[in-house]
């Protein structure tokens, strides 16, 4: 028989609004951290910002409601930015959505079957390799945006070519960028990881500000909703392939990088936060399908913003739900604070 007093008690803790403090304050300081964030995935991915922050949004609220981890949040990746880009380049924004649907239909299939399961065999260190490539293609392609190099013209680090095609750079931009990397390298001898970045942010966007560098600002860059994507479903038959074969690279690298993630989160927060693998890769499926319907690009389980969830005291699924809807005010609310990100 249920206690009522023990249910009672429950009931008036949960009304309380100090049963939401944790959550709330962890969800805007991780909503804070995923925009700027998000930012660099849309860029990486060649991709309206847009797209980015809508994925970021309907993630996060999926794996709110949907998913069996409490403090894992879901977003735009850097680790699938590659293949995104890539599909955006030779394929357009088309190709790209039905991309994320099909990866969202391999990965429901995966969890029904309980695919799921075997995560445990996969090695760590294939993911992590794989991230690290990311990387250096990442930093690679953002040197050559410093120089004004056009990537859609160079397909291969060819460093002879690239050194051809350099133009002269604005000095601001160098300023801005050693003084980021800077930040970025002291800031965490002492100060959490989290902390560091929304300082390094911060700096250089008040620098912005204060010296009215509209050259460096991002106005008319945060927008709500996907416009204006150029979408064109009328070649769909000669795509097929292409779409076939970039949704199950999306899918792969979405869930592996998924599933390692709540592993990660489950050894940070001692292991009260177990979670079901079968489940998350349902919760993630749905995410890419709803996202991608709306105009978004592919999302998986993030390890920054869930371990930011955990540093700033989330503790219940709540905080999740809350990044989610934080993420939205923040942009619809201070868009012109944020214009002034460089």
């Amino acid at each position: 028989m249920i206690n009522q007093r023990v249910l009672y008690e429950n009931l008036v803790k949960f009304l309380k609004i100090n049963f939401y403090i944790n959550d709330i304050f962890a969800a805007l300081c991780v909503a804070i951290i995923s925009i700027p964030l998000s930012l660099a995935v849309a860029f990486a991915c060649n991709v309206p910002f847009q797209m980015a922050f809508l994925s970021a949004v309907i993630a996060g609220f999926i794996s709110g409601l949907l998913g069996s981890n409490k403090l894992g949040i879901s977003g735009p990746a850097i680790a699938m930015t590659v293949i995104i880009y890539q599909t955006g380049y030779n394929y357009g924004f088309s190709v790209i959505i039905l991309a994320g649907i099909v990866c969202g239909l391999l990965q429901i299939i995966c969890g029904l079957f309980k695919f799921g399961d075997y995560s445990k065999f996969i090695p760590k260190s294939i993911l992590y390799a794989f991230i690290s490539s990311i990387g250096t293609i990442i930093l690679c392609y953002q040197i050559l945006n410093i120089f004004h190099v056009s990537i859609t013209h160079i397909h291969y680090f060819n460093f002879i070519e690239i050194i051809k095609t350099f133009k002269i750079v604005d000095i601001k931009i160098i300023y801005i960028l050693l003084l980021t990397i800077l930040l970025l390298i002291v800031l965490p001898l002492f100060l959490n990881l989290v902390s560091s970045i929304i300082i390094s942010i911060s700096i250089p966007s008040l620098i912005v500000y204060f010296n009215n560098w509209q050259e460096l600002k991002l106005v008319g860059l945060f927008t709500l909703l996907p416009s204006k994507l150029n979408l064109n479903f009328s070649n769909l038959y000669n795509d097929f392939y292409y779409i076939i074969v970039s949704g199950f690279a999306i899918f792969i690298v979405s869930s592996i990088e998924a599933l390692i993630s709540l592993d990660v989160i489950n050894r940070l927060t001692n292991k009260f936060n177990t979670y079901n693998p079968n489940k998350e890769l349902i919760s993630n499926g749905v995410a890419n399908i709803l996202v991608s319907i709306l105009g978004g690009i592919p999302i998986t389980t993030l390890i920054t913003r869930s371990k930011a969830n955990i540093v700033f005291g989330g503790k219940t699924k709540l905080s999740v739900i809350f990044y989610s809807l934080s993420m939205f005010l923040i942009v619809y609310f201070l868009k012109p604070l944020f214009e002034h990100i460089p």
